[in-house]
């Protein structure tokens, strides 16, 4: 009984999870707003109710599973002529916006007292 249980629930909030989809696809386009930005307002609001207990998800189902499709969808809709357009920006922002990062975070590692010597930040013995 518990087995069966697991499934109906499993079921249940996949078909919460297409609804809410549809709903979304339908009412974003009214509200002039992209209709992912509707989807994260919503499992915001959602996530905030008392009454929905804590899910714990792997992070290697969202890598392999979920980011994937959303990617190539995303990638598939996007105009060729405007990628064309922005690939300079789109170019220059992203490695930009790496070394941002990487010079941010080593800031931020050199100021907590991070030193070179932290077994998880490059295990490479030191020259000399």
């Amino acid at each position: 009984m518990e087995g069966e249980a697991g499934v109906v629930g499993v079921l249940l909030v996949g078909a919460l999870g297409l609804l809410a989809i549809a709903f979304s696809a339908s009412l974003a386009p009214r509200l002039r707003i992209a209709s992912p930005l509707l989807l994260v307002v919503l499992g915001i609001a959602v996530g905030a109710l008392p009454q929905i207990p804590d899910i714990t998800i792997d992070p290697e189902w969202i890598l392999a599973g979920v980011l994937p499709p959303l990617l190539y969808s995303a990638a598939v809709q996007m105009p060729t002529m405007d990628f064309r357009r922005d690939l300079r920006t789109i170019s220059g922002l992203s490695v930009a916006l790496v070394v941002v990062s990487a010079v941010a975070l080593g800031f931020l590692f050199h100021a907590r007292g991070v030193g070179r010597r932290a077994g998880w930040i490059g295990t490479a013995p030191a020259a000399g």
